[in-house]
C-alpha cells in the first residue's frame, strides 16, 4: 500500500534529517517509538513499535509513503500518515492532500 503526500503546487519543504542511525526521524512523528532500518540518499524504511513497517520516499513532487509489512487498522493507518504530512509541512503555510495509490501507479 502506497500513500502519497502532495502540496497542490509541488513544493515539498527541505527536511532537517537526524544524527546517523536516525536520519528519517524528520518523518516520524512525535509519540511514535521506532527502529531506523535502513537508509541512503534522503529515503528508507521504519519498524514502528506497534511491528509495523513503513517506507519514506522522495519523488519530484511528492513524498510516498509505503505500508511494507504488519497489521494496521486504517483508521490508524491514515492517522499516522496525516501525522507525518504534518510534521514534513509544520513550518510552512502550505496545505496538502493525501492519496492512496496502487504501487505500480506512481
Amino acid at each position: 500500500m502506497n500513500f502519497v503526500i502532495r502540496e497542490p503546487n509541488g513544493f515539498i519543504p527541505e527536511l532537517t534529517y537526524g544524527q546517523k542511525g536516525r536520519e528519517l526521524e524528520c518523518f516520524i512523528p512525535d509519540g511514535y517509538e521506532w527502529v531506523q532500518l535502513n537508509y541512503g540518499q534522503g529515503e528508507g524504511e521504519v519498524k514502528l513499535s506497534n511491528n509495523t513497517i513503513w517506507g519514506f520516499f522522495y519523488g519530484e513532487d511528492y513524498i510516498a509513503i509505503y505500508f511494507y509489512s504488519g497489521n494496521i487498522d486504517l483508521a490508524s493507518a491514515i492517522e499516522f500518515i496525516e501525522k507525518v504530512a504534518k510534521k514534513i509541512f509544520q513550518e510552512t503555510d502550505c496545505k496538502f492532500n493525501i492519496y492512496l495509490k496502487a504501487v505500480d501507479s506512481l
